[in-house]
């Protein structure tokens, strides 16, 4: 009974597409139907899957095959986000740089950063950022902001990954065992995309167990990232980061990362403050 709930409950989730706008009321996801309104040629309006919230329907107009165009490309763009994403948590997805808060200096000046990374990205530069500080200081929350960011502005022609670095490890471990092929499929999938994307965002990094696995899968994660545009958030301090994973995966991460590293300090836990 279980199993056909969750498959009636995956069937209809498929057939939805995400939003790149958080509800107005709770922040939530924003969700509606993949296929176009019959009448209007338009997509249909959004709703809040956290609140109930529905979007108002306005006056529709059939789009023009450049609009259609368009929301093709975007809606590949985050099909292969979600496909090739490994999160902690699904919500990471609702993080933008609208609803990133800015009524503290640290945080403005935190937002101020990551948008310059995203401007340089868009520029066309190969850019090797990382986001320094403890847990809580909203790492996670602008490097999603940077994806969004930088998806709309380059017309959605990006290959993007957002990867849980901790877990990516489990992933992998996971798939090892011989009970596991369809996980080994998965990480083996993830891993390929890895070398191919445009981006990576690299979540967490530091916070699996330090082991001589891990610190090979780092060591080739960085071989073949060494000039694609890596955005990595870290709890770890730089000389942290050489001690875990030695001097050669630091060389690789800085080659592209002069002056794009932001050290997170001097901010207050960003989940603890309420707004």
């Amino acid at each position: 009974m279980a199993d056909g709930m969750s498959n009636v409950i995956s069937n209809w989730m498929s057939q939805l597409e995400l939003v790149d706008k958080s509800c107005p009321n709770c922040g939530g996801r924003l969700l509606r139907p993949r296929t176009l309104n019959k009448e209007t040629g338009q997509k249909m309006a959004a709703a809040c899957i956290d609140c109930g919230y529905k979007e108002p329907i306005g006056k529709r107009t059939t789009p023009t095959a450049q609009e259609l165009t368009m929301q093709s490309r975007k809606n590949q763009a985050y099909g292969y986000l979600r496909k090739n994403s490994i999160l902690s948590t699904p919500s990471i997805f609702n993080y933008n740089f609208d609803n990133y808060r800015t009524d503290a200096t640290g945080w403005t000046r935190a937002l101020t950063f990551a948008k310059g990374i995203a401007n340089q990205i868009v520029q066309g530069k190969t850019v090797h950022a990382l986001f320094i500080g403890n847990s809580g200081r909203g790492k996670s929350h602008l490097a999603m902001g940077i994806v969004y960011d930088v998806l709309k502005r380059t017309q959605y022609n990006k290959k993007i990954a957002f990867i849980d670095w901790r877990e990516l490890i489990d992933t992998v471990k996971t798939g090892m065992h011989d009970n596991a092929r369809d996980v080994q499929a998965y990480a083996d999938a993830i891993l390929a995309e890895l070398k191919s994307a445009d981006i990576i965002v690299l979540d967490d990094l530091g916070s699996e167990r330090d082991t001589p696995f891990t610190k090979d899968i780092c060591d080739s994660f960085w071989r073949q990232r060494e000039d694609k545009t890596v955005i990595t958030t870290t709890n770890l301090k730089g000389s942290e980061l050489e001690v875990a994973y030695g001097p050669r995966t630091m060389s690789r991460m800085a080659k592209n990362g002069q002056g794009n590293s932001y050290a997170m300090s001097g901010i207050p836990d960003y989940r603890s403050i309420k707004k």
